[in-house]
């Protein structure tokens, strides 16, 4: 079934500007692009983040692997997705760089250039930005890409940013994999569960658990244990362990392979650990 914008024109743009798309912060930013504003051939669902506090619309699979990443990156305060640039100055930018500037298809109406993810890292005084665009790595025209990552480059150098370009073969699937397995042990985002104390109580007896004896096997196993020594339903331990990893109270390297098969060894407790999460909104 169609959707979306069919047709681009002047009046469509301004109605998204009218809209404050591309403006706000943190969890009041709107996104130039959301889904079901577009046609994608790739991933087009929204991510609820809690982290972020909202959700996050992503076009491609290569975009939601890398927001995977840019997720759990500490030192990410602020993302933005599919940040809208100034036409006025990525057209001047691709005039001084002699590069066709691009039209929305069987339009002559100029495009407004948007990069994938506008970053912020750091706190106040040691604060900088970034933007970063994720292409998969199977292009057709490579050559057309980059001179359109040329103009975002420049573009965004002129805004005192940096530019990266992310091709997706660079990001580790075992990594992506993984944070999609703790992501899912997580609330959903502004619902409150029920039995959100329930959970609470958990992390707090799992990281007491962790803490009173040393466990060798595998965190399957583990985990099936501390059901039975909790009287706890099936699966409690293990949900318990993927809220802990994203809490930051218990780390494991990212890049293992099926995490539920590797040794307890391969988990340790933070020093200080997180708040544990679980609020259920």
């Amino acid at each position: 079934m169609t959707r979306g914008i069919q047709v681009w024109t002047e009046e469509k743009i301004e109605d998204l500007h009218r809209q404050r798309r591309g403006q706000g912060e943190g969890p009041n930013y709107q996104p130039w692009r959301k889904v079901g504003d577009f046609y994608s051939d790739g991933v087009t669902n929204p991510i609820p983040s809690l982290r972020f506090e909202r959700e996050i619309h992503l076009f491609s699979t290569a975009e939601q692997d890398l927001f995977m990443l840019l997720e759990r990156a500490s030192n990410v305060t602020q993302l933005r997705e599919q940040f809208p640039l100034s036409r006025d100055l990525t057209r001047e930018v691709a005039h001084s760089l002699k590069i066709a500037y691009p039209c929305y298809p069987r339009t002559n109406i100029p495009q407004v250039m948007t990069i994938d993810f506008l970053l912020d890292f750091g706190e106040v005084q040691d604060k900088f930005t970034e933007g970063w665009s994720s292409k998969p790595a199977e292009q057709g025209n490579w050559q057309r890409v980059l001179e359109l990552e040329e103009i975002m480059r420049v573009s965004l150098e002129r805004l005192g940013a940096t530019h990266r370009l992310i091709i997706s073969n660079l990001v580790p699937a075992s990594v992506v994999k993984n944070l999609s397995w703790v992501r899912r042990s997580l609330p959903e985002l502004g619902v409150r569960e029920s039995d959100a104390q329930f959970w609470r109580d958990h992390q707090q007896l799992m990281l007491q658990h962790l803490r009173d004896r040393s466990f060798s096997g595998r965190l399957g196993a583990f985990c099936d244990d501390y059901d039975l020594r909790k009287g706890a339903p099936v699966g409690t331990g293990l949900r318990t362990i993927r809220m802990l990893v994203a809490s930051r109270a218990l780390r494991f390297d990212l890049h293992t392979q099926a995490p539920e098969m590797a040794d307890m060894s391969c988990f340790q407790l933070v020093d200080a650990p997180a708040k544990a999460q679980g609020k259920g909104g």
